[in-house]
Parts: structure tokens; sequence; C-alpha cells
């Protein structure tokens, strides 16, 4: 099962790639972007819009990162809290053979 999932993904990335590059073909007329203070090279318009995919996807994964580096940093510290706390109820607690009875 394993292996026929890691066909699968091999396969979905060939397609990507491959819409990726018909779509760069497809869309080759040469555009230069004016941005504030400067302008760029002529490229062609699909390979611009491939670049600034790439860099939003680069960007996501980057504020992904970002966001799961803070809930496993929480996470760690919550976990040795309730391992301090453990430790601590286990001091505290009277030995489990021997049973406490009230009268």
């Amino acid at each position: 099962m394993k292996a026929l999932l890691v066909v699968f993904r091999l396969l979905l990335l060939m397609l990507v790639v491959l819409l990726g590059a018909t779509f760069a073909l497809y869309n080759d007329q040469p555009v230069s972007l004016s941005f504030v203070l400067f302008e760029t090279l002529e490229a062609s318009f699909g390979l611009w819009l491939l670049v600034f995919l790439f860099a939003g996807v680069l960007l996501g994964i980057g504020s992904s990162a970002v966001a799961l580096f803070q809930y496993r940093r929480r996470w760690t510290r919550v976990n040795r809290q309730l391992l301090a706390l453990q430790r601590n109820a286990a001091l505290e607690s009277p030995d489990s053979t021997e049973l406490a009875v009230k009268d």
C-alpha cells in the first residue's frame, strides 16, 4: 500500500510539472514587470507566473513552519509542566500498598 502511495505521488508530481511546462510554453509573450522602484527584465508571461507561484508556495511553507514551530514549543512547555505535576503528585501521594482508611 505504501508503494502504491509513492507511485501515485510521483505520477501526480509528473502531471503538475507537465502542466506547468505546457503552461509556460503556451504563454510565451515577453513581458516586463514594473514595480515601484525598479523594472524587471523581459521574460515570458508563463515564466513570470510560475516564478510567482513558486514564491507563493515557499512563503506558504515558511509561514506554516513558523506556526508549527510555535505549536511545538508550546506543546513541549505544557508537556514539561505535566511531567512536573505528575512527579509532584507521585511524591505527595501515599504509597500505593498502604490504604488510608478513615473512621
